[in-house]
């Protein structure tokens, strides 16, 4: 995590401070879906849930501010959140008993380089996105009990578990007018060391500041 800071505190303190200079920012707010695609998550003694089988996606909202480098090249950073919950019947495996809570929720703070990949930004203009972030898991309260289980389970966790990530994604920005774009993308979101990996599929608007 001290390495992932020092490239963050690079990003701020030099680079945006010269895009500052091209007055050419946006405002991006977002709204879709995470899809969980891989690792586990360790709940008591008696079991563990694969994150792609064993959770579902409920929602996922962001908002991030682009700095222009160029013409097609923008610095972004963004804030994005999403929501699981617990896919009971896969958990449980065929055992008796009965599960209850069961949600968890991520949040990942990241800066990343945009390349749109058109000269023609004012039309349908596929892009990019690679970036560094810091990753946090949290609100997991799982209760399961019944004959089939070796104990009663009780977990509870509100304090964030920290992580380096790394993203990458791809969408298409389609111009509405002179200040708002139409956004759609897809997004890889991948814990450096927890493992859980989840895709945000979302759409948005992006308004030219």
């Amino acid at each position: 995590m001290k390495q992932l800071h020092v490239v963050l505190l690079i990003f701020f303190l030099f680079i945006l401070p010269l895009t500052a200079q091209e007055k050419n920012t946006s405002l991006t707010l977002y709204a879709g879906y995470p899809l969980p695609m891989g690792g586990s998550e360790s709940i008591g003694t008696s079991g563990t849930s694969k994150f792609t089988e064993g959770w579902n996606g409920t929602i996922d909202l962001g908002a991030g501010i682009g700095f222009g480098l160029s013409r097609q090249l923008q610095i972004m950073v963004e804030v994005d959140y999403a929501s699981f919950s617990l896919n009971a019947n896969e958990f449980l495996d065929g055992r008796v008993g009965t599960v209850s809570g069961g949600v968890m929720s991520a949040l990942n703070i990241s800066v990343a380089l945009q390349l749109c990949l058109s000269d023609n930004i004012e039309s349908a203009a596929p892009f990019v996105k690679i970036g560094l972030g810091a990753l946090g898991f949290s609100d997991l309260d799982i209760n399961a009990s019944g004959p089939g289980f070796t104990e009663n389970i009780q977990v509870t966790r509100t304090a964030f578990i920290q992580d380096a990530s790394f993203i990458f994604g791809a969408g298409i920005s389609i111009q509405m007018n002179s200040k708002t774009d139409l956004i759609v993308e897809g997004r890889y979101i991948l814990g450096l060391s927890d493992t859980k990996n989840y895709l945000p599929i979302h759409g948005g608007i992006r308004f030219r500041l």
